[in-house]
């Protein structure tokens, strides 16, 4: 995370609350107003898996591992002009991190994180940093302390203190905030799940995609149910306007890093989009 740069918290379908808005701010001008971040807090992602009831020979039997969900504790300076612009301030920011805010509610709350992550060996690429989202939703609402020796009496000056912000990501990879499609690079560091769409299909047409990354090819076949356009989201596994057909579908539905080749079996106009990401 580069603290030099705008740090964000989605608000709604395009909004965001810039919670580093005084980044550039070293000296200047007294008193300000705004929000800066001090630190962030990265906890450890524990391995989930499944483990079999039966013991064996040698021990339990125990399946593939899965990343759990990731805490995000953020430190966020508030500053206000006045008192009063301070608490403004405080609201703002708490009215920002409710856990189920309206237009939420289909994610459950969930919402992007956006900042820049400084890198050197992609710098060609991203020459101001990686701009990153990380899906999360408030563990709790801002935690400050105001206490009244530092307060009474500061009607008309500046005022500040830090707040601690509780975040948890269900996912705890970090994405790019653009997608790509087509044979490509993945130049991120973890495997993603594709969003695969056509924009015009005839009532029941058949309809292939097929790729290859990491040495793994994957093969989703999707039947059409109306003419028309048809998605299917490869992580929640959310099908609209179309049934797949898991008899001649294949693979692990895995984009991974490096490159990516859309085999020639994919169907005309047919797309596989990803958004690249980093643990």
């Amino acid at each position: 995370m580069d603290f030099n740069r705008p740090i964000k918290i989605q608000t709604g379908t395009s909004t965001f609350l810039d919670i580093n808005s005084l980044a550039g701010v070293r000296v200047g001008a007294s008193p300000i107003s705004g929000f800066k971040v001090e630190s962030a807090n990265y906890a450890a992602v524990p391995a989930q898996g499944f483990i079999d009831k039966a013991a064996l020979r040698d021990g339990s039997n125990v399946t593939e591992a899965y990343l759990g969900t990731r805490g995000v504790e953020l430190v966020v300076s508030v500053y206000g002009e006045t008192i009063g612009d301070f608490w403004d301030n405080i609201d703002t920011l708490t009215a920002a991190l409710q856990p189920m805010p309206r237009g939420f509610d289909s994610t459950y709350g969930v919402r992007a994180l956006r900042f820049f992550q400084p890198t050197w060996e992609l710098a060609t690429d991203f020459p101001g940093g990686i701009e990153l989202d990380m899906l999360v939703r408030p563990a709790s609402l801002p935690v400050y302390n105001v206490g009244r020796r530092t307060s009474v009496g500061k009607a008309s000056d500046g005022f500040a203190q830090p707040a601690q912000i509780r975040l948890i990501a269900p996912n705890p990879k970090k994405f790019l905030t653009t997608t790509k499609s087509g044979t490509s690079t993945h130049r991120g560091s973890a495997a993603v799940y594709p969003v695969l769409t056509k924009a015009n299909c005839a009532a029941a047409e058949e309809v292939t995609f097929s790729w290859t990354s990491g040495g793994v090819t994957s093969i989703v076949v999707a039947n059409a149910i109306d003419a028309g356009a048809i998605s299917i989201d490869t992580d929640t596994m959310s099908q609209v306007n179309c049934r797949i057909s898991h008899g001649d579908t294949s693979g692990d539905f895995l984009v991974y890093p490096g490159s990516v080749v859309i085999e020639g079996s994919t169907s005309t106009g047919a797309v596989v989009t990803y958004r690249e990401a980093w643990l």
